[in-house]
């Protein structure tokens, strides 16, 4: 038997109703049963999906022992009963010599060549319909520009007997022979003329659609415009709704404020110029900072010109009582020479006299940088209360700034006795809590090392807007519209799981796509088949600590069960909310 080209099969498949095709399949439990794989759901109206009709067509393209008898099912519905019957109307030997002028004749003649490939009572004819059906060219396309089919006493004429290959039966008179061939000659011009006044019904037919289609395009043209038009009213009607928003908010806020229109001016202008001071003010901080780099270390510099005065003495003294004289000496005196004329320079440069203004802020930064998390923190605090609590600084500072000062060490020690109580009570627990996370998109830095485990059951019987979508389009479709929904958003993470439950008893996975893959958890007791899987699925993760693994359920009792093989649990009402962002 040939190997039917995978394009027939999509073309019958085409031209056969969901319902027929479901009838056909339902005989031939085989193929039954592989449709049905994998969660498929087969009724009389799921043909009417691309997807269901695709699925088909792979399964009879990849079992080819299944296409004759898929073949013979439908060969006993319509269309392709009738098709069959009138391939049996016809004569055999006349098909066999004239098979060609039968196909010019028929604008479409995929339809008689499958007739006669499923009708295959004769050799010779189904040996015929089988090298139809490898012509390539008969099964193209068609083009929707091409006319309509001829007339049916033209099409019907090749059927007939050859002219000059008629004998006359003996016993017949010449006379009525003669009659009998006018009569003829008038008939076919009869035919002629019906056949002339035809064409010209399908001409006029033919300038009639096209004048539809042209007055049809005309008015969508009209239409498109009109909507255009409505469209920027719309957008300017909008703008001016907004611009009248604006002022009466304007106009209240000013009333609120209490100042008058007059007044924006000078108030934009003060927070101009308090912008401006702030920028001179960290200016300001900056050069005092570069300052105090500078000049802090004087003390320092002043030791270290004195040591290096005593070194170059020292030198200096080798020099005078050296006999035999190391050249490296003279150099070492070169340098030294040249460090104590930086050293002098730096220190005869004097600094900028300190602004008493300036105490209170750096005490206050010295207070605020001290580390409170670490223990010693409470000595350091002290020390700076004990150093304030001195008679010169007292007097140095008011008394607004003293209070100010000791109001921020006793708020920095109440946070440093918070923080170390905080840090006694983590400490105090045993065991790890699995986190629950109430908002995604907080952890998009870490994305692309996130595992989510999806209890996809869960997830449409509790979210409200799946729950819906159950309702409104069925369990199947909903599924579909999930995969979909989550197939959108796995870029964004390392790897989605969804687990769902199955009716099969053998547990089986569907990958899509990299990241993406489809869990139906075997139907090996009465409940809780995705539970076990989804428990079975991270017992045998393999762990890695730069990896984070999300479970999405409600399910309580599956947290609990897996609250040491995951880092987190997202409710599936955050998980429904991000998939709709």
């Amino acid at each position: 038997m040939t190997k039917i080209n995978p394009n027939i099969l999509q073309w019958l498949l085409q031209n056969t109703n969901s319902q027929n095709l479901y009838n056909a399949l339902k005989n031939l439990d085989e193929l039954h049963h592989l449709m049905q794989q994998g969660g498929f759901k087969i009724n009389a109206n799921a043909f009417d999906n691309a997807i269901v009709q695709q699925r088909l067509l792979n399964l009879l393209s990849q079992q080819d022992f299944l296409v004759q008898p898929f073949l013979c099912e439908l060969s006993r519905r319509r269309p392709w009963r009738n098709v069959c019957l009138a391939s049996q109307m016809l004569d055999e030997k006349y098909l066999l010599k004239n098979w060609r002028k039968i196909i010019e004749s028929l604008a479409d003649p995929r339809m008689l060549i499958m007739g006669l490939y499923m009708d295959n009572k004769s050799e010779a004819l189904y040996r015929l319909s089988e090298r139809l059906m490898s012509c390539p060219s008969l099964w193209q396309k068609q083009n929707s520009s091409k006319p309509a089919d001829k007339d049916l006493a033209e099409a019907l004429s090749c059927f007939a007997s050859e002219p000059g290959l008629a004998k006359p039966a003996p016993g017949i008179e010449p006379k009525q022979l003669k009659a009998e061939q006018n009569k003829n000659a008038e008939l076919r011009k009869q035919l002629k003329s019906y056949k002339n006044e035809l064409e010209q019904m399908q001409r006029q037919k033919q300038q009639a659609q096209d004048t539809m289609a042209l007055m049809s395009q005309q008015q969508e043209e009209e239409l498109i415009n009109q909507e255009k038009l409505w469209q920027k009213e719309c957008e300017e009607q909008v703008q001016k709704a907004q611009s009248e928003a604006e002022e009466i908010h304007r106009a209240v806020m000013q009333q609120l404020l209490g100042y008058k229109p007059g007044e924006e001016n000078n108030l934009r202008q003060d927070t101009e110029m308090a912008v401006s001071l702030s920028r001179r003010i960290d200016k300001a901080l900056q050069r005092q900072a570069e300052i105090n780099t500078r000049f802090g270390m004087r003390h320092e510099l002043l030791q270290k010109l004195h040591q290096l005065q005593a070194q170059q003495e020292q030198l200096r003294m080798a020099i005078n009582d050296a006999i035999v004289l190391d050249d490296e000496l003279y150099e070492l005196d070169k340098e030294c020479n040249a460090k104590l004329y930086e050293l002098r320079k730096t220190l005869n440069e004097e600094p900028e006299a300190l602004s008493l203004d300036s105490i209170p802020f750096r005490i206050e930064n010295m207070i605020k940088t001290v580390r409170l998390d670490n223990r010693d923190a409470t000595e350091k605090l002290l020390e700076i209360k004990e150093f304030l609590s001195q008679k010169q600084w007292q007097q140095l500072l008011t008394a607004a700034e003293q209070e100010k000062l000791n109001d921020i060490l006793e708020k920095q020690s109440k946070t440093h006795g918070h923080i170390l109580t905080q840090t006694k009570d983590k400490n105090n627990i045993d065991t790890p809590q699995c986190n629950e996370i109430w908002s995604i998109a907080q952890h998009v830095a870490d994305f692309k090392r996130i595992n989510i485990y999806v209890d996809a059951c869960n997830l449409m019987l509790c979210a409200p807007e799946w729950q819906e979508r159950i309702k409104a389009k069925g369990q199947a479709e909903t599924r579909k519209l999930l995969v979909e929904k989550c197939k959108s958003k796995v870029n964004l993470f390392r790897q989605i799981s969804l687990v769902f439950d199955s009716v099969e008893e053998m547990d089986s996975i569907e990958n899509i796509g990299n990241n993406l893959s489809l869990h139906f958890a075997g139907k090996k007791q009465e409940e809780q088949n995705a539970d076990n899987y989804l428990v079975d699925m991270l017992q045998k993760k393999i762990s890695d600590p730069k990896q984070i693994s999300w479970i999405v359920t409600d399910d309580y009792g599956l947290r609990n069960r897996v609250q040491s093989l995951c880092n987190g649990a997202v409710p599936v009402q955050e998980f429904a909310r991000f998939l709709k962002m």
